[in-house]
This record gives structure tokens, C-alpha cells and sequence, in this order.
């Protein structure tokens, strides 16, 4: 996979930067302590829990997605669950805007330290549930939770209305199903979502929406 040049020294700003931090270990521990306590305390089956599985998408795949999405310049991003932010932070240097949202607030405290340390200034990041974000601003919009989580696809599917028109989101391992619709390209990219360097083929979704609600 080659990085593009574009994105290829920040690339390699982030990773040092992340390398010195432990984020996939402060992350589980922030689910653990934080979310499953505060959002799921009386719920102990509820279907959102297994979406709250922690994985960090390589920043080498987020560039290729980036390319397939056709991120410019002038657009917003978001990227729903984002964790402690790098792929929010990689994707404000091709976009006008990057969103991080998360319900981890020890990993959106963590993203916006490292978008303060590294200079960052047009990312920004929201404690909250990505079921109850607004997504009207956003034109390129990204979830890898839905990797582990059929469920959580269902429920992006009912948000699309909120979507303007030529809106493009990617999903993981499940796309999204709507009459706005226009388009769905699936492609296999072999990565590791955590500490381990056993990698796999993750089907990921490439949608774009077409007429208005």
C-alpha cells in the first residue's frame, strides 16, 4: 500500500507521535470505566455494547480511504467513534474541517491535547453518541465500528436522511441500506485494527447518497 505524498509526512508526525502513547490500552480502559458505567450501566445486553469494540485504523489505510472518497479540500469529515482522533487529524490536512465524535471521554481528551500539540487547528472533537450527531455539515463521513457491529450499520441507515445529497460514508464488514443510496463499491483491505500484527481481509463500503429526503 503506498501512502499518498500528500498525506505522507504528517503521516509519519502522527505515528511517532502515537507510537509514544499507549492510546489502544487508554481506550479500552476509558470504555470499561467511562461508557459501559455511564450508557449501559442498566442495559447489560444491549446491541450498541459490542460496537464499543476498540480498533485503531492504520493511518496508511485511512490515506487510501481518503483517495477512494475523494476527500477535498473545501469538505467536512467526520469520522463517528473516532477513538483517540488520528484519523480525524490525518484527514484535516486535505479537508477544510475534521470532527472526531466519541463516547470515550479519557480518548476525545486525548485527541484534542494531540491536535493542540501538533498544531491541528481546524480538527475538533465531541464526547457524544454518533447516533444522536448531526450529520448535515459532513460531505465525507466514516465509521469503522461497524466492523464488529451489524447492529450499529442498521442505525446509521436511519440517519441518513439528516445527509445532504453526494454525501459519501464508509462502513466496515456491513453497508448501510437506503433508498438514497445511489452507489455502494466494496473493496477488502488487509489490516490489523490493534496491538497485534495478525491482519485479516475487512470488506469495507464506500456509499454515496443521491436525492434529498
Amino acid at each position: 500500500m503506498v501512502v499518498s505524498s500528500h498525506d505522507e509526512p504528517f503521516v509519519q508526525v502522527l505515528s511517532r507521535y502515537y507510537a509514544s502513547h499507549n492510546t489502544h490500552t487508554q481506550a479500552e480502559m476509558s470504555i470499561i470505566e467511562e461508557v459501559l458505567p455511564t450508557y449501559f450501566a442498566d442495559q447489560p445486553m444491549h446491541p450498541g455494547i459490542q460496537a464499543l469494540s476498540y480498533g485503531e485504523t492504520p493511518l496508511q489505510v485511512a490515506t487510501e480511504i481518503f483517495d477512494w472518497a475523494h476527500l477535498k479540500a473545501e469538505e467536512d469529515f467526520v469520522d463517528l467513534g473516532c477513538g483517540c482522533g488520528a484519523v480525524a487529524l490525518l484527514a484535516a490536512q486535505r479537508a477544510h474541517r475534521s470532527t472526531g465524535v466519541d463516547l470515550a471521554c479519557a480518548s476525545i481528551q486525548f485527541a484534542r491535547a494531540a491536535s493542540n500539540v501538533l498544531g491541528v487547528a481546524n480538527a475538533e472533537f465531541h464526547e457524544q453518541d454518533m447516533l444522536k450527531t448531526d450529520l448535515e455539515p459532513f460531505s465525507v463521513i466514516y465509521c469503522c465500528a461497524t466492523a464488529v457491529s451489524e447492529w450499529l450499520a442498521l442505525q446509521l441507515s436511519a440517519n441518513l436522511p439528516q445527509c445532504r445529497p453526494g454525501t459519501r460514508l464508509i462502513t466496515v464488514s456491513y453497508p448501510l441500506r437506503s433508498d438514497r443510496i445511489k452507489a455502494v463499491y466494496d473493496r477488502p483491505i488487509h489490516l490489523s485494527w490493534g496491538n497485534t500484527r495478525n491482519t485479516k481481509a475487512w470488506t469495507f463500503y464506500l456509499h454515496y447518497l443521491d436525492s434529498a429526503p
